[in-house]
């Protein structure tokens, strides 16, 4: 069976004449939702409202937050971690940066590709690394 090619649309690509339209809009009859979320009822703003409250004479913030340290002592990894980063603060991350193969970084190199990249041309290169180096004898002097 010979199947015609299909012509190329009159747009180009992702330039449709209804495409404004075709957006979502909040609270349009496809939404699910015709009024759209309430303003101003975030789950952050609901949770502190529910955890500002009192279960019995107790505050409800701490009885979570005993039910976080009897968790971990049963032994449960997910709230040791919990715990120790409400208590302690959360460990710094390391992270290290090195040059090719691992070795230390080398700021001449770097700094000559990463303008090559930009410029993308090797005589353009060449012409801004010697406009800078003249402009920081000039600043040196």
């Amino acid at each position: 069976m010979n199947a015609k090619p299909k012509p190329p649309p009159p747009y180009p690509p992702g330039h449709h004449p209804n495409q404004e339209a075709a957006h979502f809009q909040p609270g349009n009859q496809w939404s699910g939702n015709r009024a759209g979320r309430p303003a101003g009822r975030s789950i952050q703003k609901i949770l502190n409202e529910v955890l500002d409250g009192i279960a019995g004479d107790i505050p409800k913030r701490r009885k979570l937050a005993e039910l976080i340290v009897r968790k971990a002592l049963a032994g449960d990894r997910h709230f040791v971690g919990i715990a120790l980063d409400r208590a302690e603060g959360r460990v710094a991350e390391r992270v290290q940066i090195s040059g090719h193969d691992g070795g230390p970084l080398d700021a001449e190199t770097t700094r000559r590709a990463a303008m090559r990249k930009i410029l993308g041309n090797p005589d353009l290169l060449a012409k801004a690394i010697d406009l800078s180096e003249s402009i920081a004898d000039d600043l040196d002097t």
